[in-house]
């Protein structure tokens, strides 16, 4: 039986060779749909409405857009009755098909949309390049418009929009950097490079909140488990950044320990982090910890207040629900095909506090979804 109050959900999962198209009723997975191919590894999937997957990968220059529908060849797919000019629901996207595929900068690392999502920005760090792409087409064709080319020798990894919806923020691998890019009137120029100390010279990944007047930047430092809160600054055509509060998990972790994947829930108050441990793989040594965020007055603080196991090793993605309380975390173990472990694990919220159920709304172990290598990237649509 289904979680009560909960909705039938719609989910992607990239995985090495595969894309997966699953249904979440609050209790169990269903797989409706799957998309392979052999040396396909995604780095990293964008959803557009109605129908749209953009698909890069880890080892490859290529680019792939996807068209989700329902699968007419099956005998069993649940065909939708769809009124004339209406248009299918996500709960019948049980195919991904091919549409379109275009040649890039070799070693994609993440995409991020622009504002009105007719612009990627595709950051590639083995070459310090960043793509800019055109995905305003219909029909999923895409094109080329800029390529900045890494003059200062900074390697691009993760990338974000900021909250006004000018300017992306990108983040370097094993740097202390982030380079700003203005979008406004298609310019795409860096127009500030952030030299950030924060006593290590390794970031995990980010993400933007917001409290009263103020937006911020929400940073993981790894090795270790440390929060970092950056207030932002809007400067001309550019933004700069200002430490306003740290926080660790203290002896929770140790030093080694890492914190490769941040999200902020819809509150701007919760913030969740992975935590990969050193240790054995037999050991479930991955978990999400849990801070707060508040800004009382202009006295900025973080604390932190739990942590929940995955149920396996490195968690690639983790996101938060799409419903307006987001009472699910949906989390895909990189490794988690060792007996007592789950590639997928779904764990509920409470909206009010924030806090993670330690045991699971619904699992997929390592078998169940297909002896596919891990839930890699997880997304609702």
């Amino acid at each position: 039986m289904a979680d009560q109050g909960s909705e039938m959900r719609k989910l992607v999962v990239a995985s090495v060779e595969h894309i997966t198209l699953l249904t979440f009723d609050g209790t169990r997975f269903t797989v409706t749909g799957q998309y392979a191919q052999a040396n396909f590894v995604p780095a990293s999937v964008l959803f557009k409405k109605p129908n749209l997957l953009y698909v890069s990968e880890e080892a490859s220059d290529r680019l792939s857009v996807f068209r989700l529908g329902p699968d007419f060849s099956d005998a069993n797919s649940v065909r939708p009755d769809v009124p004339a000019g209406g248009s299918l629901t996500k709960l019948f996207f049980d195919k991904p098909t091919l549409v379109f595929r275009i040649k890039g900068t070799h070693g994609s690392s993440k995409l991020a949309f622009n504002a009105d999502k007719t612009r990627i920005l595709q950051t590639c760090q083995p070459s310090g390049t960043i793509d800019v792409w055109d995905c305003s087409a219909a029909d999923g064709s895409m094109r080329l418009l800029k390529r900045i080319l890494n003059v200062q020798r900074i390697l691009p990894w993760h990338v974000a929009l900021d909250p006004t919806g000018r300017y992306f923020l990108v983040m370097t691998r094993g740097g202390d950097t982030f380079i700003v890019i203005d979008t406004n009137n298609d310019r795409y120029e860096i127009t500030n490079v952030i030299k950030l100390v924060v006593g290590s010279p390794q970031m995990g990944h980010f993400a933007f909140l917001r409290s009263g007047e103020t937006s911020y930047v929400a940073m993981m430092r790894e090795p270790s488990v440390d929060l970092f809160v950056f207030a932002i600054l809007y400067e001309d055509n550019t933004i700069n950044l200002i430490q306003v509060a740290h926080q660790n998990t203290g002896d929770v972790f140790d030093n080694s320990a890492s914190s490769p994947r941040i999200e902020v829930a819809a509150n701007q108050r919760d913030i969740y982090a992975s935590v990969d441990e050193v240790g054995s793989l037999i050991e479930n040594t991955s978990y999400i910890a849990h801070f707060t965020f508040e800004n009382e007055e202009g006295n900025a603080h973080i604390d932190h207040l739990s942590e929940v196991t995955t149920g396996g090793n490195e968690p690639h993605t983790f996101q938060l629900s799409a419903d307006t309380e987001q009472r699910f975390l949906f989390v895909g173990n990189w490794e988690g095909y060792l007996p007592g472990q789950y590639s997928i694990v779904v764990l509920r919220r409470d909206p009010r506090t924030g806090e993670l159920d330690p045991t699971p709304a619904a699992t997929m172990t390592y078998t169940e979804f297909g002896n596919l290598w891990g839930g890699f990237i997880i997304l609702e649509i």
